[in-house]
Order: structure tokens, then sequence, then C-alpha cells
């Protein structure tokens, strides 16, 4: 098996991240647990979509899960939170530059 660079794995970092609906989601669930049901009602994307993109962000290490009875709670890896407050800092400067 071949070595990934970490430039490689920052890069399938930022691919995931740079998807608009998966960040609307890992907004959602950043500071409270919340089922699929609720997400789907937060955000307004189908439950196979979110039940998708959870499985995607939960095998990464974006998100953490945990199951009580029936439910399934899902919330923002706590490494996650600085990224995401980042994230939220920086990004108004480039408003101007993409015509927002």
């Amino acid at each position: 098996m071949t070595e990934v660079s970490s430039e490689e794995l920052q890069a399938l970092f930022f691919k995931m991240m740079a998807n608009k609906d998966r960040l609307k989601i890992m907004n959602t669930v950043n500071g409270k647990e919340k089922t699929v049901t609720q997400i789907c009602k937060d955000t307004g994307f189908e439950q196979t979509w979110v039940s998708h993109s959870l499985k995607l962000l939960r095998n990464n290490g974006i998100v953490d899960s945990r199951r009580d009875g029936k439910y399934i709670y899902y919330k923002l890896d706590n490494n996650m939170k600085p990224v995401m407050s980042t994230v939220e800092k920086i990004t108004p400067k480039y408003k101007n530059k993409l015509g927002g």
C-alpha cells in the first residue's frame, strides 16, 4: 500500500468540507445533539441525503453519534468545533470577493 501524504489527506478533508449541504448539517449539529428527523426538519433536506451525509461525516470523524434506545443522536466532533469556528470567522472577507 502506498503512503498517503499529509497534503493528500488535507485535500480529501477539504473536498468533504466543500459541500454546502454537508456544512449545513455540520452547523446544525454544532452544539446540540440531534436525530436524523430533527436534522431533516432544521435543514429541509431529505432523510436519505441526511443519512448518507451523516454516514460519511461519521466515518471521517467529523461527527459523533450515540444510540439511546431506538434513536441515534449526532453531534459535531469536539475536534471540529475550533475548525468550524475558524471557518466562520475567516469566510466573511470572501463575501465581497465572490460578489455576495
